[in-house]
């Protein structure tokens, strides 16, 4: 069976946590480099053994190499670790007034707890980054957490709702110009939509995945965009021979 997307820090899946951070900062950047083209390059492993090698060292001990470990952690699927880091790089950007920081570090405490089935959690972290976004103007976020909060709601079976967020998330990627986040949050509509029955408007909306996905190049979005629209087209025409 097909799963949502939940969309944390660029990109992922239900089981593969969003990764990337939206800049460096001045702060620490020259270790920020190395963390971040290993796990660009899918090195996960090799990330995190280089942060933990590294974090008593001048230079590594910022939040943002601490958020950069916490992502390769949580694609290892070493949530208690990448918790632990983001929660107190989050302390740090607290304290600091640092806005991007909290909207990242919040939004990937958010999708740990997604993963780990901590729902109440996940939506605290969801709701205060879509709060945050809202007052700073910083509009991806706000897509961002409408498509998870959408998800939320679907986990729930409040497939209503979640589309009315999907569809909210779905056009401020299109304000942004954002392939990425359009192709994402159509797949997640699609599935939405299929849970409450409109099928027509899920196939629509699963092609138009397929095809963002396919502009944006990635395989592995591709690959789940095109199993979305064939479980979309089999329930279609299953509903028609009945």
């Amino acid at each position: 069976m097909c799963c949502f997307l939940i969309q944390s820090i660029s990109i992922g899946t239900l089981v593969a946590l969003h990764l990337g951070m939206t800049g460096y900062s001045q702060d620490g950047a020259e270790n920020q480099r190395p963390l971040r083209s290993l796990i660009d390059a899918g090195r996960f492993r090799e990330a995190l053994s280089h942060y933990f090698q590294s974090s008593d060292s001048t230079g590594w001990a910022t939040p943002q190499c601490r958020m950069l470990a916490a992502q390769a952690a949580a694609r290892l699927g070493e949530f208690e670790v990448s918790a632990r880091l983001t929660a107190s790089a989050r302390q740090e950007f607290e304290i600091a007034d640092d806005v991007d920081g909290l909207l990242e570090s919040s939004n990937l405490l958010g999708a740990i707890a997604f993963e780990r089935g901590r729902i109440r959690d996940a939506e605290k972290y969801f709701t205060t980054v879509a709060t945050l976004a809202e007052a700073h103007g910083r509009a991806r976020f706000t897509a961002r957490s409408a498509n998870n909060l959408g998800s939320v709601a679907n986990l729930r079976g409040d497939s209503g709702p979640a589309c009315a967020m999907y569809q909210r998330a779905l056009k401020v990627y299109e304000m942004v110009g954002d392939l990425r986040g359009v192709a994402e949050t159509c797949h997640n509509l699609s599935l939405g939509l299929r849970e409450s029955g409109a099928l027509a408007a899920a196939r629509e909306s699963s092609l138009r995945a397929v095809h963002s996905a396919e502009e944006v190049g990635d395989p592995g979005l591709i690959a789940l965009t095109l199993l979305g629209r064939a479980e979309i087209s089999s329930e279609s025409r299953s509903t028609m021979m009945r």
